[in-house]
C-alpha cells in the first residue's frame, strides 16, 4: 500500500493542530473526568509511549486520533507506511478489507464489542497473525464518541497451534491403521468412529457402526461394567477385559483400554477413545493357568489383597503370594524383609504409632494408617494394613497383617483434591491489564481491565493516587511479589517475563506475562508503565503438544509390529525396534537404507506402483505381501500396511508403514499347498480304484451269480430225475455241491453290499436310535427263542438310518448267534453323553472272544468258528466297521473268552 495515494490535503492542514494537542502534558488529578478524546489521549499518552502493545485511537468519523510508537513501528515494518494523525484509518488499510473493516467499526460505534484475527507477510517472507480488540470509547456522559483498537502479535500461538493439528493427524494415521481396533465414543456409549480393523474385528462397517452402542457389541456384565465406569470417573482412564460380540452374534473376549478426553482445563469432555484387541487364543492359553491362580488365592485371601504373619520385630514369618502383585516381591524375596525398613520414612511415625496400640491390646484389629511402601521396583505403594495381635494363639504366634494395594484410591482422592482446589481458585478471565504506576506504588492510570480487575478483588473503584499495595486487602507475599517487580523497574530496569501467579493481575493458577518499563522525565524515572496478559492457553497449547509427540512416540517405538517413517524418496526416518528385530539390522542402518535396499527386487515394482497410487491420491492406504532381504541375506516375508501423511494444505509429507512378519505363515501355506497336491493324487487313486471297485461289483452280482444258478439248477434235476438210481454217498455229494453253491452266492452277495458301503448316497437326517431298535426287534423272532434285549433313554444322533439300522442289527444278530448253548440270551444296549460325541455299548451273555482276536473279528472274511459250528460269511462286522467310519466314529470290542462281549461304537454329535 503506498503511502503518496492514501495521504489527503486535510491531514497536511491539520497535523500541525493535532500536534499541539498531543504535546499537551497529562494531568493525573483523579477529580478531572476525560470529557473529550483530546482529554482521553493526554490521560494514556505515557501508557501508550511504553507499552508493547499496538494501541490506535479514532473519532466516530474513523480519523485516527492517536496512536502508539508501537503502532507506528508495526506499519513502518510490515508496509512502509508512517501513520499520521487526523487520516482516515480506512486509508491504511488493504483495498480488500476496507469494507469488511467499515462494518466493523460501525458496530463498535453501536457499543458493540469485536475481536479480528489478520494474517499479514513479514518482510523475510514468513506470515504472522495479529488479533485486533474493538471498544466503543465512551465520555463522562456515557456517550460513544470514538473506538479504541489494540493490536496483538499471536504469531508463537498460531504456530504452535498448527503444530499441535499436525501432530493429531500423525497420530490419527497411527490409529486408523493400527493392528488393533480402535473406538470414538460418547459418554452415554453411542460409538462415533472406528477404525477399519474394529470393523474387520467385529464384522459390521463404519455407518453400522455408527447406530450401534457399547452394549451392543459388548456382553454386558453389571458388576464388571460398573467397576470400569467407576475406574474411568476416578482416574479419567480404564483398562481391562470384557466379552465382545460379533455382527454373527460369536462371542469372544477382548482386551481394552479407554481415556476421557479432556479440554485444555483438564476437565472431561465426555467423549472416550478406546483400544480393543482380540484375546481369544490368549485366553484359551491362560484359562488353565488362571484357574489354578484362583483356587489358591481363594485360600489365603479372605476379603484382602494380601496376609502376612509378623514377627515382634517386622520380619515376615509367612506371607501370601498375592504379595508379588502388591509389591512386586517373590515369597521369598519378601521373607527377608521387614515392615520398618520398607516404609517411608515420612509415615513411619503412624506405622509405629499403630505397631505399639496393637502390642498393647492382643486380639484386637489394630486399623493402621494408610502408609507407603517400597515397591520393588523402587517405587512407594500405598498400603493399607489391618494389624491384629495373635502372639498369644498357637498355630499363629505372630502379628497378622491384612493389606491391600490402596494406590489408586489415594491417587485419585489427591487429584480430586486437587481439582477442587483449582476449581475454587479460578476466577473469571480477564482482558490484557495494562497501569502506570508512581514511585510510591500509587496509581497514575489504568485501562478498563485493570480497574474492572482491581474493582473485583477489592471491592471499590479505584482511581489516580490510589495505593496498589494495600494490606487490609492483599496477603504479604502479593505485595511483596509485586514491590519486587515494581523496585526493579523503578531502578532503571525494563523487563518482561512469564510468572505463575495467583491472586489480582492474573488469573489463579495461571501463567501471565509481564512487561515494565519505567517512565523517565528530564532523565528522571518518574514512575512505572505496567502491561500483564495471560498467556495460559499457550503454556496449555505447548503442553499438549508435547504430550501428543509423546503419545505418538510411544504408540511408535513400542509397537508389537515393525514401524517406520519413509520419506518420499523410501529413505527410513525413523524405525522402532521391532522392525530392526525382523531384519536384523540397527536402527542407524536402517536410516542409512531404502525400502528399495531392503525389498526382494522381484517384489519391488509392485510396491512402488502401490506407493504412486498414495501420491496421486487413487488410494488412502494399501496393504501388500512382499519379501525382504534380511542383514544375514536370508529372504523373509512380511505384511507390510502403508499410509501417507500430508500437510494440512495437502502436500504429501511422508509415509507411515506398518511392518509384520509372516514368515512362518507363508512357509505353512507352501506345506498345505503340498499337502493339498498329495491329497488331490491320492483322491485320483481312489476314484480309479472305486472304478475297479463298482466293475467287480457288477462282474459278481451279474456274472458270478449265473454259473452258480446254474450248478444248484442241475443239481437238484439230477437229484430228482436219478434219484432212485443213486446212491446215498451220491445224493450226499449233491447236497454238498448244492450246499457249496448256495453258500457261494451268499458270500457273493454280502461281499456286493460291503463293496456298496460308502459308495450309495443316503440322506443325512436325525435318526431317534430308540425306534432303530425298537423296529429291528419287531421284524425278528427272537423273542420266541427267549431272548432278552433291554434299551432305554437312546439318543437322537445325525446320520444315515438305514446304515446305522444295519450296525444295531448285525451287533444284535451276532450276540444272539453267539450265545451259551446251557443260558439264555440278554442283550443290553446304552449309550453315554461324552460331550462332542455319543457312545453306545451293545453288551451280551455269551459265548466271548480271546483278546488276540479283537481286531481280527473285524476284517473280512475273518471266522473264529467253523461253519457247522455257527452260520454266516464272516463279514458282518466288517460292514459294521465300515458304515461306522463312513460317520465319522470308531468300533472296537471289549471281551474275555467265557464271559460275553460288549462291541462299542462312537457317533460324533
Amino acid at each position: 500500500m503506498k503511502q503518496g495515494t492514501l495521504m489527503s490535503n486535510k491531514i497536511t492542514q491539520n497535523e500541525s493542530s493535532i500536534k499541539r494537542k498531543f504535546d499537551t502534558k497529562p494531568s493525573f488529578n483523579s477529580s478531572d473526568k476525560p470529557g473529550s478524546l483530546q482529554e482521553l489521549e493526554e490521560s494514556l499518552n505515557l501508557l501508550m509511549v511504553n507499552t508493547d502493545e499496538c494501541l490506535l485511537v479514532v473519532d466516530c468519523n474513523l480519523d485516527i486520533v492517536t496512536c502508539n510508537q508501537k503502532f507506528q513501528e508495526l506499519y513502518d515494518v510490515y508496509f512502509g507506511i508512517k501513520i499520521i494523525k487526523g487520516q482516515s484509518v480506512l486509508s491504511y488499510v488493504q483495498p480488500e478489507r476496507i469494507e469488511i473493516l467499515r462494518q466493523v467499526y460501525k458496530k463498535v460505534l453501536e457499543g458493540e464489542k469485536l475481536e479480528t484475527e489478520i494474517q499479514v507477510p513479514a518482510p523475510d517472507g514468513s506470515i504472522s497473525f495479529f488479533l485486533n480488540k474493538f471498544k466503543p470509547i465512551y465520555n463522562t456522559e456515557h456517550t460513544i464518541v470514538g473506538a479504541f483498537v489494540s493490536s496483538y502479535d499471536i504469531t508463537v500461538n498460531k504456530k504452535t497451534e498448527m503444530a499441535l493439528r499436525m501432530s493429531e493427524e500423525k497420530y490419527h494415521y497411527i490409529v486408523e491403521n493400527a493392528l488393533d481396533g480402535f473406538f470414538f465414543s460418547e459418554k452415554d456409549g453411542t460409538l462415533l468412529d472406528a477404525n477399519k480393523t474394529s470393523c474387520d474385528m467385529f464384522g459390521y462397517t463404519l455407518e453400522e457402526f455408527k447406530k450401534l452402542k457399547w452394549h451392543d457389541i459388548i456382553v454386558y456384565d453389571p458388576e464388571v461394567i460398573a467397576k470400569y465406569v467407576e475406574e474411568r470417573h476416578k482416574t479419567g482412564k480404564a483398562r481391562g477385559e470384557l466379552m465382545a460380540i460379533h455382527k454373527s452374534g460369536r462371542h469372544f473376549p477382548c482386551e481394552f483400554s479407554s481415556i476421557f478426553y479432556k479440554s485444555s482445563n483438564g476437565k472431561n469432555e465426555g467423549n472416550i477413545s478406546t483400544f480393543i484387541s482380540d484375546i481369544s487364543e490368549r485366553k484359551k492359553a491362560e484359562e488353565e493357568k488362571e484357574l489354578r491362580e484362583k483356587r489358591f488365592a481363594s485360600l489365603v485371601e479372605h476379603g484382602a489383597d494380601g496376609v502376612a504373619i509378623l514377627s515382634t520385630t517386622g520380619i515376615p514369618i509367612y506371607i501370601s503370594p498375592s504379595i508379588e502383585r502388591v509389591l512386586g516381591y517373590t515369597i521369598e524375596e519378601s521373607l527377608t524383609l521387614d515392615l520398618f525398613s520398607a516404609t517411608h520414612p515420612d509415615d513411619m511415625k503412624y506405622v509405629q504409632a499403630a505397631w505399639v496400640e496393637m502390642t498393647q491390646n492382643p486380639g484386637k484389629p489394630i486399623l493402621g494408617q494408610v502408609a507407603r511402601i517400597r515397591h520393588k521396583d523402587g517405587n512407594w505403594r500405598w498400603i493399607e494394613g489391618v494389624l491384629i495381635n495373635m502372639l498369644h494363639e498357637p498355630g499363629i504366634e505372630g502379628i497378622v497383617n491384612n493389606f491391600r494395594d490402596v494406590t489408586t484410591k489415594v491417587l485419585a482422592e489427591q487429584e480430586k483434591e486437587f481439582e477442587r482446589r483449582d476449581k475454587e481458585a479460578l476466577i473469571n478471565n480477564t482482558e490484557d491489564l495494562i497501569w502506570s504506576v508512581t514511585r510510591d506504588f500509587r496509581l497514575i492510570a489504568g485501562n478498563r481491565s485493570f480497574i474492572e480487575s482491581m474493582r473485583q478483588t477489592t471491592g471499590i473503584m479505584l482511581v489516580s493516587g490510589d495505593n496498589l499495595l494495600m494490606s487490609e486487602y492483599f496477603d504479604h507475599r502479593f505485595i511483596e511479589f509485586w514491590r519486587a517487580l515494581y523496585l526493579r523497574g523503578l531502578s532503571g530496569e525494563s523487563f518482561k517475563e512469564e510468572a505463575y501467579i495467583s491472586g489480582l493481575l492474573g488469573t489463579e493458577n495461571s501463567w501471565i506475562e509481564i512487561s515494565i518499563n519505567p517512565i523517565i522525565d528530564n532523565s528522571e524515572i518518574t514512575g512505572l508503565a505496567c502491561y500483564s496478559r495471560n498467556i495460559t492457553r499457550q503454556k496449555t497449547l505447548q503442553d499438549s503438544l508435547s504430550q501428543s509427540e509423546e503419545q505418538f512416540r510411544a504408540s511408535f517405538q513400542f509397537s508389537a509390529i515393525g514401524m517406520a517413517i519413509v520419506s518420499l524418496e523410501g529413505k527410513f526416518l525413523t524405525v522402532n525396534e521391532r522392525l530392526c528385530h525382523i531384519t536384523g539390522y540397527s536402527q542407524d542402518e536402517l536410516k542409512s537404507l531404502s525400502f528399495q535396499d531392503v525389498t526382494h527386487p522381484d517384489d519391488l515394482e509392485s510396491d512402488i506402483k502401490a506407493m504412486d497410487d498414495l501420491l496421486s491420491g487413487q488410494k488412502e492406504m494399501y496393504q501388500i505381501e512382499k519379501r525382504y532381504i534380511h542383514k544375514d541375506r536370508h529372504v523373509l516375508w512380511v505384511l507390510i500396511a502403508t499410509s501417507l501423511v500430508r500437510h494440512k494444505y495437502g502436500e504429501p509429507l511422508h509415509f507411515v508403514s506398518q511392518i509384520k512378519d509372516i514368515t512362518q505363515r507363508k512357509r505353512d501355506e507352501l506345506h498345505l499347498l503340498a499337502l493339498n497336491l498329495s491329497l488331490n493324487q491320492r483322491a485320483e487313486q481312489l476314484a480309479s480304484t472305486n472304478a475297479e471297485l463298482e466293475q467287480f461289483a457288477y462282474i459278481a452280482s451279474h456274472d458270478l451269480q449265473e454259473p452258480l444258478r446254474m450248478i444248484t439248477g442241475f443239481l437238484t434235476q439230477l437229484d430228482k430225475k436219478y434219484k432212485d438210481q443213486l446212491d446215498d454217498k451220491a445224493k450226499q455229494y449233491i447236497n454238498f455241491a448244492v450246499d457249496g453253491a448256495t453258500r457261494m452266492r451268499t458270500i457273493i452277495l454280502d461281499l456286493l453290499e460291503y463293496s456298496k458301503i460308502g459308495r450309495k448316497e443316503y440322506d443325512l437326517d436325525w435318526v431317534n436310535m430308540n425306534e432303530v431298535v425298537q423296529e429291528i426287534v419287531q421284524k425278528n423272532i427272537w423273542q420266541d427263542e427267549g431272548v432278552q434285549i433291554e434299551w432305554k433313554d437312546l439318543p437322537v444322533i445325525y446320520g444315515a438310518k438305514l446304515p446305522l439300522y444295519q450296525v444295531m442289527q448285525n451287533l444284535i444278530s451276532n450276540a444272539i448267534k453267539y450265545r451259551k448253548k446251557e443260558e439264555e440270551p440278554r442283550i443290553v444296549i446304552s449309550a453315554i453323553d461324552n460331550h462332542k460325541y455319543w457312545q453306545f455299548s451293545v453288551v451280551d451273555n455269551g459265548i466271548g472272544i480271546d483278546s488276540q482276536f479283537f481286531e481280527k473279528i473285524f476284517v473280512l472274511f475273518q471266522r473264529l468258528h467253523h461253519k457247522e459250528e455257527y452260520s454266516g460269511t464272516g463279514i458282518g462286522l466288517a460292514i459294521c466297521k465300515k458304515i461306522i467310519e463312513n460317520h465319522n466314529g470308531k468300533i472296537w470290542v471289549e471281551s474275555e473268552y467265557g464271559k460275553g462281549s460288549a462291541f462299542h461304537f462312537i457317533i460324533n454329535k
